[in-house]
């Protein structure tokens, strides 16, 4: 046998010893494969009922705070397999615009919003307002008459979404004169 050869195999020979002890190590989160980072993640971060969603429920999940890419890995199963509730009074919108939420979520997550209160007009409209800004998120279809009403407006922001925002709110201020003219189901206060 030449030296050569001799000391191929002997590398070859500690290169397998180096991969049995590297995967013998202390293993992370990371070093584990996708698939069951994945059922990890569900573990931690899926829970059976709503999650709420306002300023008192700030915390976000510390999984999430980990590093970048557990972040980016769970945060499609956090928002794409819970569901988020959040309670508007008076149509002022609950959520920080720096809480954890606003930052992190698309608009395909499930978000409940449950109206309470009265419909002001003004909170209505810092609400559309910080909407049209990519501030805040806006809301989807809801069944409701009353809710209904809140969605046009919003609908009607996002078409208008590249608009100045001077010329949006003349636009959304005759939706409001509208409504008002409807059968009086719908009052502002």
């Amino acid at each position: 046998m030449t030296k050569q050869k001799a000391s191929a195999e002997a590398k070859e020979a500690g290169g397998a010893q180096s991969e049995v002890a590297q995967y013998n190590s202390n293993p992370s989160l990371l070093s584990i494969p996708a698939e069951l980072r994945n059922h990890i993640y569900r573990y931690a971060l899926v829970e059976e009922g709503e999650i709420r969603v306002d300023a008192p429920h700030r915390t976000q999940p510390a999984l999430l705070c980990t590093c970048r890419q557990i972040r980016e890995e769970a945060s499609g199963i956090l928002f794409g397999e819970n569901r988020f509730t959040t309670p508007v009074m008076d149509l002022e919108w609950p959520v920080p615009t720096d809480h954890w939420f606003n930052k992190h979520v698309g608009d395909d997550a499930e978000l409940t919003i449950r109206l309470h209160g009265v419909q002001k007009w003004a909170n209505l409209e810092a609400w559309l307002q910080r909407y049209h800004s990519r501030e805040l998120r806006g809301i989807g279809h809801s069944e409701s008459q009353e809710w209904e009403v809140v969605a046009k407006a919003f609908e009607i922001v996002a078409v208008l979404k590249r608009t100045p925002w001077e010329t949006v709110q003349k636009v959304v201020q005759k939706y409001k004169e509208g409504v008002d003219l409807t059968d009086g189901s719908w009052t502002w206060a």
